[in-house]
């Protein structure tokens, strides 16, 4: 998983996405599809771990292809 990537980066693709494919003009101030918080714990239903820190997820398997 990139250094660079940030819950923000998939809660921001994630409320995209969803006014792209269902063709609704977002509203000002409307909230993101998906928040934040939300978004983090699928990540880490997905098997995300988040290291006290760094707060950047990692995948468990991930770890032993890396090395």
């Amino acid at each position: 998983m990139s250094d660079d990537f940030k819950v923000t980066d998939l809660a921001q693709f994630i409320d995209t996405t969803y006014y792209e494919l269902t063709s609704i003009k977002k509203q000002t101030g409307d909230d993101l599809t998906r928040s934040e918080r939300s978004c983090r714990l699928d990540l880490r239903r997905w098997g995300a771990k988040f290291k006290a820190n760094s707060q950047r997820p990692y995948f468990e398997d991930m770890k032993e292809t890396m090395w």
